[in-house]
């Protein structure tokens, strides 16, 4: 017997999480911006308001630091949290890093407002390798598996990033009969 379900699940990410991921996706890896050769290290991760607030050292082609501050948003197409209003502050040592600060600040944020997101299929995946299959008593097994999905509600809290994750599940219950496998 199939049943079609939907399951709503509010989830909090602790931005020190996201700080982990960060660090470990991009953290001491070349940016992939083309003109430029960016590594960022040592990514922190905050909340402003709406906003999330990245900071990070930059070394390469570019020497300081850098600040990006965005709204997160849900994008229906990519089914991932991309950014909106994303502001760019580099800080540049020496002048070269201050030149391209100043003359390349606009080619930098476009190819990072492309490159930046967190990605939603490795939550759903996640659930979905919990809920695959689980014998609800002797003999009765649950199936289940997540079709579809969207995010709703996305919000910043001091310490997480909040979201409610929309499902649509399809759920399988399976009678085992014991008396044949004997």
């Amino acid at each position: 017997m199939s049943a079609y379900s939907s399951l709503q699940l509010q989830n909090k990410i602790a931005l020190t999480t996201l700080e982990t991921i960060a660090n470990h996706q991009i953290g001491n890896k070349p940016l992939p911006i083309e003109q430029f050769d960016l590594t960022p290290s040592d990514i922190k991760i905050t909340a402003e308001g709406e906003k999330l607030v990245v900071k990070a050292g930059l070394k390469g082609a570019f020497s300081g630091n850098i600040t990006i501050k965005a709204i997160p948003k849900y994008n229906t197409k990519t089914k991932d949290i991309d950014f909106k209003d994303m502001e760019l502050n580099l800080d540049g040592k020496g002048l070269k890093s201050q030149g391209i600060a100043m003359f390349a600040s606009d080619k930098i944020l476009e190819e990072l407002q492309k490159a930046i997101k967190i990605p939603i299929k490795i939550i759903v995946e996640n659930i979905n390798a919990q809920i695959k299959n689980n014998e609800i008593q002797p003999g009765l097994l649950l199936k289940s598996s997540i079709i579809d999905y969207n995010v709703d509600g996305i919000s910043i809290s001091p310490k997480s990033l909040n979201f409610q994750l929309n499902a649509d599940v399809i759920t399988t219950v399976e009678v085992k009969d014991e008396s044949k496998e004997a």
